[in-house]
């Protein structure tokens, strides 16, 4: 704060202002305003000050905007904000233009993603495929920028079933090495049911992430394929290493004890776990671990943990996927756990897991 208080009106301090406000805090208007016009009186052609009046002061602008998009049409930081505004404005062959203009001029991820999405939006998918495929050619792109481009099309065209379209992209962003990337592979081969090959991909991101080391364990137990053996000592490793335990952890130590067939030490995890943090969540998979044990007692406690949670915002906890299938009944009188105001069930989204009661995630 003393720095800035000492800045001159100069248009290096200006501009360095101008920024830092936009890092911090885009959505002010009126000081985005402010500063853009202190820009102006000093700099009055900077690109920066143009970008900052086309989004905080469009009135000012408007009257002028054809020769603004004229005189800075070589200035990528304008013709986005050109191109944002025309978007807002329903003016989408305007920001077409600017949109394209930019990716021309400077090929980045945001400009490029803001040009494909905004003929996505209007069901144009042939050209929203055009200018991402195109971004791909396009050489000296900055970090993972083409991996990224890599996953959206992927997950698109998986999204659509359309594995074989998906699987260049999706193994492309694997070689990544993200964790993303990776798992964005796995998906596909699943998809495609290349299973040996999703697993490796699943073994991968295991084996190099935090807070991944259990995945490997619940994607063979899901699917029935792998090395389960060492799946399991990779995950047990990682839970034995924790110095403490959150209610998270112990929810995923429950997993794995339920999926190995050991009840007590699952529901001892669980009820570890609602101690922690009497969420719904917790409450519901702490009751279900009693009922497999027929310990009435401890349901109950935790049925009623979960009634008194009080929601710290108007949420709505949905619960399906991550139970068996096997428990429909179970699942169908969850409500009872928390009461309807709080807690959705929903049937039909319950996935079949080959073994094991309850898994947290996938």
């Amino acid at each position: 704060a003393l720095a800035w208080r000492h800045g001159d009106a100069i248009s290096t301090d200006l501009q360095t202002a101008v920024l830092f406000l936009f890092g911090r805090d885009w959505g002010n208007m009126p000081a985005r305003k402010q500063k853009g016009l202190a820009l102006a009186a000093v700099c009055p052609h900077s690109p920066t000050a143009a970008a900052e009046l086309l989004a905080s002061d469009w009135a000012r602008v408007a009257p002028q905007a054809a020769a603004w998009e004229e005189r800075y049409a070589r200035h990528p930081q304008v013709l986005h904000e050109f191109g944002w505004k025309y978007k807002g404005l329903k003016r989408f062959a305007d920001a077409e233009r600017c949109f394209g203009k930019v990716v021309k001029l400077a090929p980045v991820l945001r400009d490029v993603m803001d040009l494909g999405n905004l003929h996505k939006e209007r069901g144009d998918l042939k050209r929203w495929r055009e200018v991402l495929d195109g971004f791909l050619a396009a050489e000296d792109v900055a970090g993972l920028a083409h991996d990224t481009v890599r996953k959206e099309l992927a997950n698109h065209f998986m999204s659509r079933k359309e594995w074989n379209t998906a699987l260049p992209y999706a193994e492309a962003a694997g070689e990544s090495w993200t964790q993303w990337g990776m798992d964005c592979a796995r998906d596909c081969q699943e998809g495609l049911g290349n299973l040996e090959k999703a697993h490796e991909w699943q073994k991968r991101v295991s084996e190099r992430y935090p807070k991944a080391e259990t995945q490997w364990y619940f994607w063979v137990k899901r699917t029935g394929y792998g090395d389960e053996a060492a799946a399991e000592a990779h995950a047990l490793a990682w839970i034995e290493s924790l110095p403490g335990s959150t209610a998270f952890d112990c929810c995923t130590r429950g997993s794995i004890h339920a999926l190995r067939g050991r009840p007590r030490e699952a529901f001892a995890a669980f009820d570890e776990a609602l101690k922690l943090d009497a969420h719904p969540y917790n409450a519901l998979h702490a009751a279900l671990a009693a009922m497999e044990l027929g310990d009435v007692a401890s349901r109950d406690r935790a049925i009623a943990a979960g009634r008194a949670y009080a929601p710290k915002s108007k949420e709505t906890v949905v619960y399906g996927d991550e139970l068996l299938a096997s428990r429909r009944t179970a699942i169908t009188n969850a409500a009872e756990v928390v009461g309807p105001s709080v807690v959705t069930v929903t049937v039909t989204q319950v996935r079949v897991y080959r073994t094991g009661p309850v898994l947290p995630f996938n």
